[in-house]
């Protein structure tokens, strides 16, 4: 399939969201979560990513997660990445329950495309500090792709995760 048959097919099912003058948001990619291990790269950002995030919550904003948040490619099992960054799920979890979290999923994070791998993973967390299990995520849905559209206007922006530069090329020219 090519190219433009497929990012019309995206853009034709992609969750549409409203917003006007006075919306908020913040849309970051790439982010790559880790278990914490010497591989996980956002460890060493972990900080001023969690002090972005608070800033960003304490303010309003809707966070909108656009491929990659979850190295999933290198760390198959969820619950280490969720158990290494309590602090980041924290923040992530606030957002979800005011309804100002999207996520779009990538190549590193495919397996938010499955919804019974959402299910198992996202669902609900086991706390050991205080041996049960705590709701996460329950009833989050990842997309392929989302429109922004601003009231009033005919135009939206679709936000998409590419991982091929040409791609990202005809995106731009749609």
């Amino acid at each position: 399939m090519n190219t433009l048959k497929r990012l019309t097919q995206a853009y034709e099912a992609a969750l549409c969201l409203p917003f006007n003058k006075d919306s908020k948001l913040i849309l970051f990619s790439d982010v790559h979560r880790g278990d914490n291990s010497f591989s996980d790269e956002f460890a060493h950002n972990q900080n001023i990513y969690l002090h972005a995030m608070n800033y960003y919550y304490d303010r309003g904003f809707t966070y909108i997660e656009v491929g990659d948040g979850d190295e999933l490619w290198e760390h198959s099992d969820f619950k280490h990445i969720r158990g290494a960054h309590d602090d980041v799920y924290d923040v992530l979890k606030s957002y979800f329950r005011e309804g100002r979290f999207y996520g779009i999923y990538g190549n590193h994070n495919l397996d938010f495309k499955d919804p019974e791998f959402i299910h198992r993973n996202l669902k609900h967390y086991y706390d050991d500090l205080n041996e049960v299990y705590e709701v996460f995520l329950d009833g989050i849905k990842y997309h392929e792709a989302i429109r922004l559209q601003f009231e009033g206007f005919e135009k939206d922006i679709f936000v998409v995760y590419l991982k091929n530069a040409d791609a990202t090329k005809l995106a731009v020219t749609l």
